[in-house]
């Protein structure tokens, strides 16, 4: 399967909009405070483990410099619908053109935002949109083993639990293991 079978190259003007919120592609113009407070904030990522502390301005707008020229994937700002305003982030990365297949990750920030269906939706959009418009055929997620709220979303959107992998990554309180999740095309019920 080669980029043009994934419908790799039509990046410019993707939105995809749900019932609570829409989410764009990022542009440099994110590159702002609030996302900056979300990366320093202990509790919004707790479950990530790509985030060096302190997170500086810099950091950030280098992060999504290579987001946005990053062919292998996307990174989606997410919005609420209601106000317009910035809640998370959302990325569809290391798409493989030639198996069909993507991880999906998720961050939301704004932490009022929190156990009210705004992660599975994202999801649910993303999901869609790698399925449909980008013709993957399987996606994969890795959850650390304690973020029960992360496993159990994907869980209910039909992801299923394809093995462990045991001490994968150091916490200050020790080794963790990560939960593998993935889902397929053909089980997706979106």
């Amino acid at each position: 399967m080669d980029k043009e079978e994934l419908n790799l190259s039509k990046r410019s003007s993707i939105l995809l909009q749900g019932d609570k919120l829409y989410m764009r592609l990022v542009s440099p113009d994110d590159a702002h405070p609030i996302y900056l407070n979300w990366l320093n904030d202990e509790k919004v990522t707790a479950g990530l483990e790509t985030i060096v502390k302190p997170y500086t301005m810099a950091m950030l707008e280098s992060y999504i410099q290579s987001a946005i020229q990053d062919t292998s994937g996307y990174l989606f700002m997410i919005h609420d619908r209601a106000t317009n305003v910035p809640i998370g982030t959302g990325r569809l990365h290391s798409i493989h053109p030639k198996y069909a297949t993507c991880n999906l990750g998720l961050m939301i920030g704004n932490t009022d935002f929190w156990g009210k269906g705004y992660g599975k939706e994202a999801y649910r959009l993303m999901i869609d949109y790698a399925f449909n418009a980008l013709n993957i055929r399987r996606i994969w997620d890795l959850a650390h083993a304690t973020n029960t709220a992360s496993i159990a979303m994907c869980e209910s959107l039909g992801f299923k639990r394809e093995g462990v992998l045991r001490e994968h990554i150091l916490t200050p309180n020790g080794p963790m293991d990560k939960v593998v999740l993935g889902l397929l095309k053909k089980e997706w019920k979106g």
